[in-house]
């Protein structure tokens, strides 16, 4: 059977840059190069809450503006506030990714900062700084693992705590992967290798591709 299109999501004004679905909701979550993060609706295709960058304001001062009202009315779109005034936009979203138990949601991108959210009550908990441009984020076993342009990997709790750092053998790092029963974390770049780390964060294998033989 052709592959046939039910439904478009439209209002990001730039390109999608990454998609990530919901566990316990009908919906799925957007980022994009126009800097703002969208959840949708899979049910009527419409935008049911707009979330701009919370590194334009201190970090664990943002409060959703009736949130319970935005996933009610699908057709709403509710922009994430602290106070009165709207959180600024901010430069490309580049990866995101929503915890195992559908609790949280993580964004990073161009301005160098990892923004943590209460799903819930779509509440920021923190604006966190990393080293670089940030190209990849997942959640490992009760950590976010976030990958950046500087070949740097930096893991936090999704409370904003700093667990550790490593360095990949990548100059930038493209995509991470996470394997749940053995606790390893894949880590694939620039450098043509894929550093493989234990949930302690120590490098435990580094994979490259077998030298080519001339004919």
């Amino acid at each position: 059977l052709a592959p046939t299109c039910v439904g478009t999501f439209r209002g990001h004004q730039g390109s999608v840059l990454c998609v990530a679905s919901r566990r316990t909701q009908p919906q799925i979550i957007t980022g994009s190069e126009d800097g703002i993060v969208k959840l949708w609706d899979c049910r009527t295709y419409g935008c049911v809450a707009t979330l701009p960058d919370a590194a334009a304001s201190p970090p664990r001062s943002h409060a959703a503006a009736s949130p319970s009202a935005a996933l009610a009315a699908p057709a709403a779109d509710v922009a994430l506030r602290s106070g009165a005034a709207a959180v600024a936009s901010w430069s490309f979203v580049g990866a995101l990714a929503v915890d195992p138990d559908d609790n949280f949601l993580v964004w990073a991108g161009g301005t160098r900062t990892l923004v943590t959210c209460h799903l819930r009550t779509l509440t920021c908990l923190s604006a966190l700084p990393t080293s670089a441009p940030v190209n990849s984020l997942l959640f490992a076993h009760e950590t976010v693992v976030c990958g950046c342009s500087d070949g740097r990997l930096s893991k936090w709790t999704a409370g904003g705590a700093l667990v550790g750092t490593m360095t990949a053998s990548s100059p930038c790092v493209f995509t991470i992967a996470y394997n749940p029963p053995s606790q390893l974390v894949a880590v694939g770049g620039s450098g043509r290798f894929v550093d493989v780390y234990s949930a302690a964060g120590t490098r435990v294998a580094l994979l490259s591709p077998a030298p080519h033989s001339p004919s």
